[in-house]
């Protein structure tokens, strides 16, 4: 079986071509290049699009989303999902629980970031983790949330994730690890993130799986628009 490896970015046009270099160098096929905007201006969204299709060319093929920080009103993310349909992921940082609890039931975005960060417990219980498998929402743990950690706090990280791999390796929600950087050097290669997983717990059969087949489960709807067709 061929295995493509993928990874999350941040858009950074300056470090564009950087970037996709060095994720085709470490066997990346697909990337998620990630912009902090709240959808309103589609417009400079649309401009962004074109320009990574551009410069990636035939080295990577990438889908487009949205990082929306701590977005409490569910309301609102259900209308930004509405109004850019299947053209973007939708990828949310939020702290509130129970906020996180409606986001999953009501799909209101595809990908859930780093649930554990700012909290003193995992971020998630079972019937999240049921509903995240049923809707095929992501979770996504961050590199660079990780690496801006020292001492105890990095230590007390490491443990809250240890337990979604519990929940992972019970539910086989689509659990994601990514690099999620904007720096084209601090972009970490897919086998040691899945080495990573798997010492934080991830059964030895489903490690690599959140650097590769998990990621193509977030919207794997055909090109839509946003998928840059792979050319070998």
């Amino acid at each position: 079986m061929v295995r493509y490896f993928y990874d999350a970015v941040f858009y950074e046009k300056e470090k564009l071509a950087e970037m996709c270099e060095i994720l085709k160098d470490f066997g990346c096929r697909e990337a998620f290049f990630f912009l902090e905007n709240d959808g309103k201006d589609m417009k400079c969204i649309k401009d962004i699009k074109n320009y990574i299709k551009k410069v990636a060319k035939d080295k990577i093929n990438f889908k487009f989303g949205i990082f929306v920080k701590n977005e409490k009103n569910v309301e609102n993310l259900k209308n930004l999902k509405k109004k850019i349909g299947d053209s973007l992921i939708i990828a949310i940082e939020v702290d509130d629980f129970e906020v996180l609890r409606k986001i999953v039931d009501q799909k209101a975005a595809d990908i859930i970031v780093d649930p554990q960060r700012h909290r003193k417990d995992e971020g998630i219980d079972h019937v999240i983790a049921k509903k995240m498998k049923e809707n095929n929402t992501g979770l996504m743990i961050t590199l660079s949330n990780l690496f801006s950690m020292e001492g105890k706090r990095r230590c007390m990280e490491f443990g809250k994730i240890k337990e979604i791999c519990k929940y992972y390796n019970k539910y086989s929600f689509p659990l994601l690890i990514s690099s999620f950087v904007s720096d084209p050097l601090l972009i970490r290669d897919p086998v040691s993130r899945a080495s990573l997983m798997r010492e934080l717990g991830v059964k030895e059969d489903k490690a690599l799986d959140t650097v590769s087949k998990n990621y193509s489960k977030i919207k794997n709807n055909g090109d839509k628009g946003f998928v840059v067709r792979w050319i070998k």
